[in-house]
């Protein structure tokens, strides 16, 4: 049986800068909801409401340091800063399955990416790492947050209620 898909959003069209010196541009408080919705794939209804507590969310990575995945997507955290946002969807939702498609900064890897409580350090980093998926699952709610330990490039969100 396949588990059902609430919204899956898609952020490989992100345009990845080629590494430079230059300025990464944050989401603030409340913009990345308004961001994923527009990124929403086919599959899906639409049913996030709100994000707050944007810290260190990012978009396409540039960086001066040629360390991270070379593939596209939004990079949560910073060499020195961890990176989080809670998205809060419509009430009755049931969200109890969250798949992202990501990869570690660097390689070995030693950040991590938790997805409401759940802890999971990617196996891939580095320049050569490709799109991962990680499956959380925990109890039904009708709020995700994401928090990083570091760097994490996320590709993808995939957000699913699997029934009992």
């Amino acid at each position: 049986m396949v588990d059902p898909l609430i919204a899956t959003y898609n952020l490989n069209d992100q345009v990845r800068t080629a590494y430079s010196d230059g300025l990464n541009t944050k989401y603030l408080a409340g913009t990345f909801a308004p961001f994923l919705q527009s990124k929403i794939a086919v599959g899906g209804t639409e049913k996030l409401v709100s994000s707050s507590g944007e810290t260190n969310v990012y978009t396409a990575a540039q960086s001066a340091a040629a360390t991270g995945p070379q593939f596209n997507g939004i990079k949560f955290g910073s060499g020195t800063a961890n990176g989080g946002v809670t998205l809060t969807f419509q009430a009755g939702t049931g969200i109890n399955k969250v798949v992202v498609g990501c990869a570690a900064w660097a390689s070995p890897v030693t950040d991590t990416l938790t997805v409401n409580g759940v802890i999971i350090t990617p196996t891939q980093g580095g320049v050569s790492a490709t799109v991962e998926a990680i499956e959380f699952t925990f109890a039904d709610t009708d709020t995700i947050t994401i928090t990083t330990t570091k760097r994490i490039v996320i590709n993808y969100i995939a957000i699913y209620h699997v029934a009992a």
